[in-house]
């Protein structure tokens, strides 16, 4: 018999799980006409589910972490077990999406670049928050990060307006601008300071509430970190090549 905990993940993470693969399969089944090959419709509809969980678990995280208080200008130590319902279900909504979001990246990786990247960050990101809503621990540090998929509409959005023929359109340039600009403020900037809070600053309460658990953190952490450095300079690298008139770049996948 499943222990409780699962029991109780399964059936959180089931629905939301639904209404991601019926997301993704219309966005595959609504893709242009002119995306012909199944590799780009399903690029397509992954991307519809990426821009649509973005918003939604952004909007969501920070409502949660209001709630429950997590969102203070101080760095006093964290009560690292703090959770509501609505942070479990934050998590819930982000697994569903990673879980659906892979089998994508695996059938199609020899077809889309640079999936390897993707494929270990939805892998680990499946391991750290599966742990956060298991054992109730670290919901902070989980909605915190989640913050970073605000960036989704802007990285997702230059695909949409470049697929839709407006790569040449005044939009597509502020949309670059956004991407970068909200990349560095969430996910450099911010992402960096979690980082601080939870293995630095407050390296002795984290090691008192989470055990051996810093240890499997402080990697994973450190991983993902990495990834937002390299997309972050690809980000930065596009723009400055689009401002230049340079319209061979590849398309960035989604983050």
């Amino acid at each position: 018999m499943l222990d409780q905990a699962w029991t109780d993940l399964g059936r959180g993470v089931g629905p939301w799980w639904a209404a991601a693969v019926a997301t993704y399969s219309l966005g595959y089944l609504l893709a242009p006409s002119k995306l012909v090959e199944p590799e780009k419709r399903a690029y397509y509809g992954s991307s519809c589910l990426a821009i649509l969980h973005g918003v939604l678990v952004t909007i969501l995280a920070l409502m949660a972490g209001l709630d429950a208080g997590f969102w203070t200008v101080t760095w006093e130590p964290w009560n690292y077990r703090a959770q509501t319902p609505a942070t479990t279900r934050c998590i819930h909504v982000f697994l569903a999406f990673l879980l659906t979001d892979l089998f994508p990246l695996l059938y199609y990786r020899k077809q889309w670049g640079g999936t390897g990247m993707y494929i270990g960050h939805h892998t680990l990101s499946c391991v750290a928050w599966g742990d956060a809503v298991l054992n109730g621990t670290c919901h902070n540090i989980a909605l915190g990060l989640l913050l970073c998929e605000a960036t989704s509409a802007f990285v997702n959005g230059r695909y949409f307006l470049s697929t839709h023929g407006l790569k040449s359109s005044p939009i597509y340039l502020y949309n670059g601008v956004a991407m970068a600009c909200s990349f560095l403020i969430v996910r450099i900037i911010g992402m960096g300071s979690l980082g601080a809070k939870l293995f630095y600053i407050d390296a002795a309460t984290s090691s008192a509430v989470l055990g051996n658990k810093t240890y499997v953190l402080l990697p994973i952490f450190l991983f993902g970190y990495g990834l937002q450095l390299t997309w972050f300079s690809k980000i930065v690298s596009g723009l400055l090549a689009f401002l230049k008139k340079d319209g061979n770049k590849p398309e960035s996948k989604k983050v």
